[in-house]
């Protein structure tokens, strides 16, 4: 059933009132009707019953018709409706703005038509009421919200989702960003949320769904922070936008970097890394652990005592578990065997782990292999070794030479005066003999210990080799049999003698101890051998053509197959400790490398091992004529012999004067030097030892050539660091002569350069 509504119609003009409430009449369910002439009594009216409609002419007795839109009220309570004449058009505006609903225009049509306008304006009153009410709730709503979204730590904007444009953003939002709001609001989303994503925005098909994910949010500064956003379609007002809400994930980004950076090092790591609890049980074993161990599963959950090997090492781990439940930091080495079943040596640190109160709830190991560190330590030890040898070798080569050449010089001298084929004689010639070879066993020291450079030449290795074997002989047991098969006319090589001796003495010294226990044969062959374009593919980087065979064998012990691949290994030996450098087999293989040769190795456990050694053939004639066979250089010049070594002058003065020269010596430099600057000119011939109080050789050298720059000079030296041959020559001394020096070494030099011209 529909409700009456109350019209209240002010107008002073009675016919048109009339007129206007015969119109009403005709709906009497629908209206009821009030009339007022003034505005007094309307306003009378009003205070005793409001009415649902105000029909009110503009211009009344006492005011005007719009006074009656004055309320105590702040918003209107009722509408209303103004009647104006023709020409009033404009106050009728006015009224419209001043809050009248509608005006009409009088006339008799207008009057009759007022229940139709009275409906139009209710309805329109309803509507307009209806939505203040939802707009005031949406404002009490949008409040509370906003309340809310400023009082959140989470930043949230509002994004109206045709242009993507900012229409609101809350204090965190703004905070986040770094500029005030007025400069967020209208700008694009894009600028500072996803800024890589524009053009493929992931919220813009979201619909009813949620975006949840890991984005970016550039701040007007230009710094990149990880946000984790959550964006969703809402309606607000009636339409539709995007609420987007974002916190700072940066903490958490950088924590979880952090964990993966950790653990991704933990896995990588080169060392061990193993964690168990404070009862000792494990609970995490990383990569290198797995690898060194070979399984990682079997490992956790076993309690670390259950890995010791020995009552030793059992001991050791139940201190390690004491050392870090008392909160220290234990350190210490500790055998393991690897997965392939050899033993390694790891360098072990374990560490208490504590949580906040400080409770110690874990340990963490972290172990380092230092086996081959202690392998290489081991190496620097024999290194040094070998640099103290070769430190002493040049310490007592001078010396050592000196009193050789006293020796030589001496024995040379009497056999001067003796007749060819007696038996002194004879000794003597054996004394010279075991000097030469003496010396050469020092050259052969310098160079092993690199105190001295190889010096290759053409060389036949059958009277090397022969050699070799003497000196052998004497120092194997009788329990080992030599035999020799060498072909005297196998040819030379180019190689320096000493290292020669060094492969065979090497060689033998191994042999010999493989058959130390039990004897044995020791086997030297020397061989000339033709390798073609098959027998060559044996080798390493031999060609085919004529070669050297060099062949040393043994019925000894044999080398165990899984370590043959390793005995040219730099310190690699099976032989105890103090018995053995593991440099023989190096050094060897070194030298026949460096002569372009190969080396091979035939072996059997408890039947011998055969080295084979080739050497390329050179084709040139050796001269082997002896000293002895031909006539020594003589002649009548006077020379100058400077010596400190009284012994040594003396020699040096007669073997000169033996060859028909006239000799000066002197023990003193300074006292050489005086003599000489003397008369330069009375001496032909300068001899002058290097190592010598006050003044060396070569220093004297230098001064007698600035006082006679032609005066030729010979340097001799037991074995001097200081003058190289090189040297002593670019600083114009014509000879470097290394002590002991035999008289036909020394006729050869002073006639040679005596006769070169400068």
């Amino acid at each position: 059933m529909a409700i009456t509504k109350s019209v209240l119609i002010v107008e002073d003009d009675m016919p048109h009132a009339e007129l206007i409430k015969a119109a009403f009449e005709l709906y009497p369910d629908e209206f009821s009707l009030t009339v007022a002439g003034s505005l007094e009594e309307a306003l009378s009216c009003i205070s005793t019953s409001i009415p649902d409609l105000i029909i009110a002419d503009i211009l009344l007795p006492d005011g005007k018709g719009t006074e009656l839109l004055n309320t105590e009220k702040e918003e209107a309570i009722y509408p209303i409706v103004i009647m104006t004449c023709y020409g009033d058009e404009q106050t009728a505006v006015e009224a419209m703005k001043a809050g009248a609903q509608d005006y009409i225009i009088k006339s008799d049509a207008a009057f009759s038509a007022m229940p139709h306008t009275a409906r139009i304006a209710l309805r329109e009153w309803m509507l307009i009421n209806e939505r203040k009410k939802t707009e005031q709730a949406l404002r009490e709503s949008e409040e509370k919200l906003r309340v809310i979204l400023s009082s959140l730590e989470t930043g949230i904007i509002v994004i109206e989702p045709e242009k993507h444009l900012i229409v609101d953003a809350n204090p965190a939002a703004v905070k986040m960003i770094g500029i005030v709001k007025e400069e967020i609001v209208g700008r694009r989303c894009h600028r500072f949320i996803c800024p890589a994503e524009e053009g493929k925005c992931p919220i813009t098909d979201l619909g009813q769904q949620t975006d949840n994910t890991e984005r970016e949010l550039l701040t007007a500064s230009g710094e990149s922070i990880p946000i984790l956003k959550t964006a969703v379609s809402v309606s607000l007002a009636g339409q539709k936008h995007y609420l987007e809400s974002f916190v700072d994930i940066s903490d958490r980004k950088r924590a979880e970097e952090e964990r993966v950076l950790l653990s991704t090092a933990i896995e990588q790591a080169d060392e061990t890394m193993i964690v168990f609890g404070i009862d000792g049980v494990i609970q995490y074993v990383n990569k290198a652990s797995e690898q060194l161990f070979g399984y990682r599963d079997k490992l956790i959950g076993k309690n670390i005592l259950d890995f010791a090997r020995s009552k030793e090492q059992h001991q050791i781990y139940k201190d390690l578990i004491k050392t870090v439940s008392n909160g220290d930091v234990w350190n210490g080495h500790i055998k393991e065997n690897k997965k392939d079943g050899s033993t390694c040596e790891l360098e072990i640190t374990v560490t208490p782990v504590c949580d906040k109160s400080g409770k110690i709830t874990n340990f963490v190991s972290i172990g380092r292999d230092v086996s081959k560190e202690i392998e290489l330590e081991e190496q620097l030890r024999h290194a040094q070794k070998m640099q103290a040898i070769g430190n002493l070798a040049g310490g007592i080569a001078h010396d050592f030479n000196n009193i050789l050449a006293a020796i030589l010089g001496y024995a040379e001298m009497a056999c001067l005066d003796l007749p060819e084929g007696s038996q002194t004689r004879d000794n003597l010639d054996k004394m010279i003999n075991s000097c030469i070879r003496a010396r050469d066993l020092v050259k052969q020291i310098l160079v092993f210990s690199r105190k001295s450079g190889p010096q290759r030449k053409p060389l036949e290795l059958y009277p090397v080799v022969n050699e070799a074997v003497t000196l052998l002989r004497a120092s194997i047991p009788t329990s080992i049999e030599i035999r020799q098969e060498t072909d005297e006319k196998s040819g030379a090589v180019l190689a320096d003698p000493i290292q020669i001796h060094q492969i065979m003495m090497n060689l033998c010294a191994n042999a010999a101890h493989a058959m130390r226990e039990k004897g044995g044969l020791l086997n030297i062959r020397l061989s000339h051998a033709v390798l073609n374009s098959e027998t060559v593919k044996t080798y390493h980087n031999l060609s085919p053509g004529p070669h050297i065979k060099l062949s040393v064998s043994d019925t000894g012990t044999g080398i165990d197959s899984s370590i043959v691949s390793r005995i040219f290994d730099p310190f690699f030996t099976t032989k105890e400790v103090g018995k053995g450098t593991g440099m023989g087999l190096s050094v060897v293989y070194g030298i026949v490398k460096s002569y372009d040769g190969d080396i091979t190795v035939e072996t059997s456990a408890g039947k011998g091992t055969t080295f084979h050694i080739l050497l390329p053939l050179v084709e040139e004639k050796i001269n082997n004529k002896t000293e002895e066979t031909r006539p020594l250089p003589t002649g009548r010049e006077t020379v100058l012999f400077v010596d400190d070594e009284e012994a040594l002058a003396d020699i040096g003065k007669k073997m000169i004067e033996s060859l028909g020269y006239n000799a000066i010596i002197e023990t003193d430099s300074i006292e050489a030097l005086k003599t000489f600057s003397e008369d330069p000119d009375k001496f032909d011939l300068v001899i002058t030892d290097q190592t010598m109080p006050h003044m060396t050789g070569y220093d004297l050298a230098k001064h007698l050539m600035d006082l006679r720059h032609d005066i030729p000079v010979i340097l001799c030296t037991g074995y001097s660091e200081m003058v190289t041959p090189e040297r002593a020559k670019e600083s114009g001394i014509r000879e470097f002569l290394m002590k002991p020096v035999n008289r036909g070494e020394i006729a050869d030099t002073i006639r040679k350069v005596l006769d070169r011209k400068v």
